[in-house]
C-alpha cells in the first residue's frame, strides 16, 4: 500500500479485471499489478453550466442542462457503402512479419487518399475469438501507395455526412444537432447501420491536437454538440479525456456517455459494436436500439 493510500500492489487480482472504484496502472518490479484509487473526473459543458463530476462506478451526472436540448443528428437514409471485407489482399510484407496470408481486409477511407486496413483472422486462444492488425496507408501525389500515415492530418472519418445538406432545405445534417463520437471505425459504421451521423478519429490521431481539428470543423459547421462512447476499458477511458480537454479548450458542448449505463453487462473493451450484436440477438429493432442510446443520454444528463 502507498503512503498516501491511494494505491496498491494485488498479485491476487489480474489487470484486466479491476476492482470496481480502481484503476490499473502497470505493474510493479515482481509483475504483480499496481492499481490506484479511481478519481472523479471531470466533464466538460457549456461554459453557462458549472462542471460537475462523477465517479466512475456511478452514472454521468453531467453537461447539458437536461437531455430534451440534445437532439441526435440522423442521415438522410441508410447507407450502402459500408466498408466490406476481402480476401487475398494481404501484402507480402505483413505476410513476412507474420500476418497470415488468409487474413481479410477491411478498408476504411478518411478521404480519397488517405485510409487504414484492418487485418483479420480467426485465433480461438483471443477472447473474441479473433486477432486483427491495423494499419494506415496514404496515396502520395504521385499516385503511388505507401503503407504509413503521410504528412497531411487525417480528417474524422464520415465526418462530411455531417455537412451533408439536409433534404428540401439549405441546413447541413448535423446543424443545430449533436453528433456521435465513438471509438474506432466499426463503431461509427454501426452506428451508421441505424441511421446515426457519427465519427472517430484515426489511431495515432488521438491527440489534442487532431482531436481539435476535428471539433473545430463540427463547432464551424454549427453542430450543436458532441455525445461520445468510449470503449469499456481504460484505454477508452483515458480517449474519453483528451476529448473532453479538446472540447474545453473550444468550449465545444460535450457528453460522455458512461458505458455501462447504455449497456449494463457490456464486457470488458465492449464498445457500440457489441451492443448492437447484442441487442440484434435480442430481436431488437434499429428503433429500439436509438431509444436504448437516447435512455443512455438520459440517465448521464
Amino acid at each position: 500500500l502507498s503512503e498516501n493510500g491511494e494505491a496498491v500492489v494485488c498479485g491476487r487480482t489480474d489487470a484486466e479485471e479491476q476492482p470496481q472504484g480502481w484503476r490499473y496502472v502497470k505493474n510493479a518490479e515482481d509483475e504483480r499489478p499496481i492499481f490506484a484509487v479511481e478519481k472523479e473526473r471531470e466533464y466538460f459543458f457549456p461554459s453557462s453550466y458549472p462542471i460537475k463530476t462523477h465517479q466512475k462506478s456511478k452514472a454521468s451526472k453531467t453537461i447539458p442542462p437536461s437531455s430534451e436540448s440534445i437532439e441526435l443528428a440522423f442521415l438522410l437514409k441508410l447507407p450502402i457503402d459500408h466498408p466490406k471485407a476481402k480476401t487475398n489482399q494481404v501484402p507480402q510484407w505483413l505476410i513476412e512479419k507474420g500476418i497470415p496470408a488468409h487474413a481479410t481486409e477491411t478498408r476504411y477511407y478518411y478521404s480519397n487518399n488517405q485510409w487504414i486496413s484492418r487485418f483479420e483472422w480467426q485465433d480461438p486462444d483471443r477472447s473474441k475469438g479473433h486477432d486483427k492488425t491495423i494499419r494506415q496507408c496514404h496515396r502520395k501525389p504521385n499516385g503511388k501507395v505507401k503503407w504509413s500515415k503521410g504528412d497531411r492530418s487525417w480528417l474524422p472519418p464520415r465526418i462530411e455526412e455531417a455537412f451533408a445538406k439536409r433534404a428540401g432545405g439549405n441546413l447541413a445534417q448535423g446543424t443545430g444537432k449533436w453528433i456521435l463520437g465513438v471509438e474506432g471505425e466499426s463503431c461509427v459504421e454501426a452506428a451508421r447501420s441505424l441511421g446515426l451521423v457519427a465519427i472517430t478519429w484515426q489511431g495515432s490521431a488521438w491527440s489534442e491536437e487532431e482531436l481539435t481539428a476535428g471539433l473545430t470543423e463540427l463547432k464551424q459547421s454549427g453542430v450543436a454538440g458532441l455525445v461520445y462512447l468510449p470503449d469499456n476499458d481504460e484505454p477508452g477511458r483515458k480517449k474519453a479525456e483528451l476529448v473532453v480537454s479538446a472540447a474545453q479548450s473550444l468550449q465545444f458542448p460535450l457528453l460522455i456517455i458512461e458505458p455501462l449505463a447504455l449497456w449494463q453487462e457490456m464486457p470488458h473493451k465492449g464498445d457500440l459494436v457489441d451492443w448492437i450484436a447484442w441487442g440484434k440477438k435480442q430481436g431488437l429493432l434499429s428503433k429500439d436500439l436509438i431509444q436504448g442510446l437516447e435512455q443512455a443520454i438520459k440517465k448521464n444528463c
